[in-house]
């Protein structure tokens, strides 16, 4: 019975560390950042608090629900936008205590675990601001969370991990909705683990219990989606979880029409392409920016992104419709509508400059992802590591110098995880959207966590 108790306390051990550290730092957050400051985006979210129960306008927004629901929950239990700082902060931090015990629950052992959760506090950057970026992060975490406890060794597909799942995953892309790609990502996820353990167990993939898997997770994150975009396409007309792809698209499209390309356009998206055209000649547009990103130089074109969006089409595209139908709670929907029609057919003509764009926003995230979290030093230090690591394996005569494969089964399988979260959602925004660094802190999840994880196994097989 003492073995048992004794066994029980040292498996909690690292919840127990990691619950310290939880409270130190949320203590310490607070009294850095007492108070929730507010962005270029925060007014929009803070204005549709206001209609967020008067019928169909939400459906209607060009906000996603989530987070202005956040607020209005925020606004009844503390009273005050501006101290919703802790809830914020307190959200994150039963995040990472949640992925601890997931992962725990999966198999990994404490101090992985522990040393997986722990760097995710360095991800707080965004937590003292009035933007969707926290939340978006602390429930990311908790869909990767309750993903990897439906699907862990030797438990039942239960439906009380399934309800998780799925409020997880939709909380998830109606806070943002750039997380959209997690309603195919955590099913490829289903599809990994499944190969992974079948194979690993029986020598030979289950591919009938491989697409049931795939079946079955699909259904939770896709039908509810579908089921939401009906509705708004019953309501408002438009399916999908917002009318904003429009907007999106259009910091291509008016960076890429020309007057001689308006007569090829349809005559629906005519008179916008002139005003566009029009307008571009009034405002000032600002230089490429040279940046250098660990030495390679980069053109940053994006700079003129929100320009095109918000100084140029935008305006243009008010200027066509008549002060009534502006003040339509319908009418971000019909803008998003003529950019949309608009866009496809600007990139339709101009498709190579178009895949230009992509392919430059795609790379420029890469490089922005290894500076943002020094990967070039980690790379040094994980080298540094395994030479030394051979070294200490040369001056142990008679020991086994294969690392143990066992232990490298969870770097593995959040190494995989890492890598299908980031590239969908990096590439998604690189086909509509500028590269950001908070987009990439977002793709970029797991990535601490696999950083952390590695080098403390690496240290640990040395020590061996």
């Amino acid at each position: 019975m003492n073995t048992v108790n004794s066994e029980h306390r040292q498996h909690n051990t690292s919840l127990w560390l990691l619950l310290l550290v939880a409270i130190g730092y949320y203590i310490y957050y607070i009294q850095q950042n007492p108070i929730a400051l507010p962005v270029r985006d925060s007014a929009s979210y803070v204005n549709m608090v206001a209609s967020l129960f008067r019928w169909p306008d939400p459906l209607a927004s060009a906000r996603s629900l989530g987070y202005p629901f956040f607020l209005y929950v925020n606004g009844l239990l503390l009273g005050n936008q501006s101290m919703m700082v802790h809830l914020q902060t307190a959200m994150h931090v039963l995040a990472i205590l949640l992925f601890h015990h997931a992962l725990r629950s999966f198999g990994f052992s404490r101090w992985q675990s522990f040393f997986a959760a722990l760097p995710l506090f360095w991800l707080n950057r965004f937590d003292n601001r009035i933007m969707t970026e926290s939340l978006s992060h602390s429930w990311g975490l908790i869909t990767i969370s309750s993903f990897l406890l439906l699907n862990r060794p030797g438990v039942r597909h239960t439906y009380g991990w399934w309800i998780l799942l799925i409020v997880a995953m939709m909380l998830t892309y109606h806070i943002k909705p750039a997380n959209l790609p997690y309603i195919l990502t955590i099913p490829v996820m289903a599809i990994f683990l499944h190969l992974y353990r079948t194979i690993g167990l029986y020598g030979a993939p289950d591919w009938r219990g491989t697409i049931k898997t795939f079946a079955l997770h699909l259904g939770a994150t896709g039908i509810p989606f579908l089921l939401y975009g009906l509705l708004r396409w019953k309501v408002v007309g438009h399916f999908g979880l917002v009318a904003y792809l429009g907007f999106n698209l259009l910091g291509f499209s008016a960076a890429m029409v020309k007057p001689d390309m308006v007569p090829l356009l349809s005559t629906e998206v005519q008179p916008l392409a002139l005003a566009i055209i029009e307008r571009s000649k009034t405002v000032a547009l600002e230089e490429p920016v040279v940046e250098y990103v660990l030495g390679y130089q980069m053109i940053n074109s994006f700079n003129n992104f929100n320009t095109y969006v918000w100084r140029i089409g935008a305006p243009a595209a008010n200027s066509l419709f008549t002060l009534e139908e502006a003040r339509s709670p319908l009418h971000s929907i019909r803008v998003d509508r003529l950019f949309t029609s608009f866009s496809f057919q600007v990139i339709r003509l101009q498709f190579k400059e178009y895949l230009r764009w992509v392919v430059s926003g795609f790379y420029f995230s890469l490089l922005l992802t290894i500076s943002l979290f020094q990967l070039d030093v980690w790379a040094i230090l994980f080298f540094a590591i395994l030479l030394l690591s051979k070294l200490v394996a040369l001056l142990r005569p008679g020991q086994p110098q294969n690392l143990p494969t066992k232990n490298h089964h969870p770097v593995t399988i959040l190494a995989t995880l890492t890598l299908l979260l980031y590239f969908p959602l990096i590439l998604l925004c690189a086909l509509v959207e500028s590269p950001l660094e908070r987009y990439v802190y977002n793709a970029a999840l797991l990535l601490p966590s696999l950083l952390s994880l590695t080098i403390w196994q690496l240290i640990a097989d040395m020590r061996r």
